[in-house]
């Protein structure tokens, strides 16, 4: 593990808050969690740093993360379940995305004086618009090639300050496929249940929305 910071807090990430497991002390680089879940269970680990990293815990799993803080956005790496190996792998085209954006705000500010900003900028605009774009199609591979993995709901959480990755409008098909995916796996548990109860508010929205306009 790769880690400046001394401590880690642990939350259990419920659909509406988060909820106080832990703080644990990091010592040589290492921390360790002794905690029997019962339930697949999203967790959240907060390092002083400021990174922080969801991940996806199967009832009775021993994990192991190989943790990097020390970079502006923080990866790691999982052995484990296929879900929190999933969810490592969506942060690493997360984080890539945030640093491809990083990039373009630093080269606007070389470029600042230069004649060739209007033209330069149009360009980085392309570049960044086919950056997210092959990021929305990584992650919607990965939702095609498994509809019932839990944390697919993490690929619609997913925003670059105020650019949303995924929007109900544009990729309702997507929210179906999860939803009717989670329901056949997991009918029962909770960020499922509350998933699909969004889902829901948002079809009859849209209803009433049609109804308003043909009256």
């Amino acid at each position: 593990t790769v880690l400046e910071s001394d401590e880690v807090i642990i939350s259990e990430i419920m659909p509406k808050e988060l909820k106080a497991l832990d703080t644990l002390v990091v010592k040589e680089g290492k921390f360790s969690l002794d905690y029997t879940f019962t339930k697949p269970t999203f967790l959240l680990l907060e390092f002083k740093t400021g990174i922080r990293l969801p991940i996806l815990i199967a009832p009775g799993e021993k994990i192991n993360l190989v943790v990097n803080d020390t970079n502006e956005y923080g990866t790691f790496t999982a052995t484990g379940s296929a879900s929190v190996q999933r969810m490592a792998q969506q942060r690493d085209w997360f984080a890539a995305s945030l640093n491809f954006r990083d990039s373009l705000e630093y080269l606007n500010y070389i470029y600042e004086d230069s004649t060739n900003l209007l033209a330069e900028r149009s360009k980085w605009n392309r570049d960044f618009v086919a950056q997210i774009d092959n990021h929305r199609q990584k992650l919607k591979a990965m939702i095609d090639a498994d509809s019932t993995d839990l944390s697919n709901i993490m690929v619609f959480y997913q925003s670059l300050g105020d650019l949303e990755l995924f929007s109900f409008e544009e990729d309702f098909e997507y929210y179906r496929k999860v939803d009717n995916g989670l329901q056949a796996a997991f009918p029962q548990n909770e960020h499922s249940i509350y998933f699909h109860d969004q889902l829901a508010k948002y079809k009859a929205a849209i209803a009433r929305q049609q109804t308003v306009q043909s009256a």
